[in-house]
């Protein structure tokens, strides 16, 4: 029977689960993204437990199935958000446990990662990322903005932070525009689609970027009062965009001429926003800085590189 490796991941939105066989192709993957009342900002921590909970009957059906073609060799879950020590959110504690239950029934060894971690392998696995002990990599979410220095390991990575947003992630900027703007939560699909009718550079929202670190609160506040003032929609969210790419070009180049690394990875969801990834590739491509991008796909919650992640783990530990 061919060996295979489950992952879980219980994040703020989506509960996911992955199978992955011994050449790191995709045997099962599915995706549950929560449900959220309309005209709020997301879910309580409480509501995202109670709903993961419920989504679990649905996901042990479909790993059975699986099971009668391919032999669980082992589980592994996200358990926290990024690999600190005190990271921690209730949501992780779902698949933390349903993952160690799996194991302890199966009687296979149970693997835990971070989040971010499983974003960033995610991110190598789909962008054909080079082969390379030390590198960037720039997670982009709703949760977070982080500059990451990331070190390979055997069986995992060793991450330190170079830099980020000291006040709004990027992608409570964009949420806070879009609500302000009339979209449902998450507005980041619908910021993009409306930024595509907008004209750049007719509205400015400037910057904010001190050494490594950006600040998104002011430009917030810009972009809510041209709402308020009843400028064009479609160039205030062109106009977004364009700050936030901006502001992660600058802090990039001041963390890349410190440390000399050129190789970069962009992973979350923000970092499939099709406008920022084509002005970093036309802005930093020419100074020899080679970007590489997470697949859409795989931009978003899932569970696929935390189950590359425990195939890593297994073999090496």
């Amino acid at each position: 029977m061919k060996k295979g490796y489950l992952g879980i991941d219980t994040s703020n939105y989506t509960t996911s689960i992955a199978l992955i066989d011994e050449q790191e192709r995709i045997v099962l993957e599915k995706r549950k993204v929560l449900e959220i009342k309309k005209g709020t900002r997301g879910l309580r921590q409480s509501e995202a437990v109670f709903q993961h909970i419920k989504n679990i009957s649905k996901i042990l059906e479909d790993i059975d199935e699986q099971r009668i073609k391919y032999k669980i060799s082992a589980v592994c879950s996200s358990s926290k958000p990024r690999p600190i020590e005190n990271s921690y959110m209730p949501v992780f504690q779902v698949s933390k446990t349903l993952g160690q239950a799996i194991a302890k029934f199966l009687n296979i060894p149970f693997y835990e990662v971070s989040h971010q971690e499983g974003h960033i392998m995610a991110g190598i696995w789909s962008s054909k990322f080079p082969n390379l002990d030390k590198f960037i990599s720039v997670h982009l979410s709703g949760g977070t903005t982080e500059f990451i220095l990331v070190e390979k390991r055997k069986n995992g990575f060793s991450e330190k932070i170079m830099g980020g947003s000291q006040d709004l992630n990027v992608g409570q900027f964009i949420d806070r525009v879009g609500l302000s703007m009339g979209f449902e939560f998450p507005c980041g699909p619908s910021l993009e689609q409306l930024s595509k009718k907008g004209i750049q550079g007719k509205i400015t929202i400037p910057s904010s970027v001190k050494d490594n670190l950006i600040s998104f609160s002011g430009p917030e506040t810009m972009a809510q009062r041209l709402i308020s003032h009843k400028e064009n929609l479609s160039d205030i969210a062109i106009a977004v965009l364009h700050c936030i790419a901006k502001s992660i070009e600058k802090a990039l180049l001041n963390i890349v001429h410190k440390i000399n690394l050129y190789d970069i990875l962009l992973v979350g969801g923000v970092a499939s926003n099709e406008y920022i990834k084509q002005y970093l590739l036309r802005k930093l491509s020419p100074k020899g800085i080679h970007l590489f991008f997470c697949s859409p796909k795989y931009s978003s919650d899932n569970a696929v590189g935390v189950a590359l992640l425990g195939r890593q783990k297994n073999i090496f530990t």
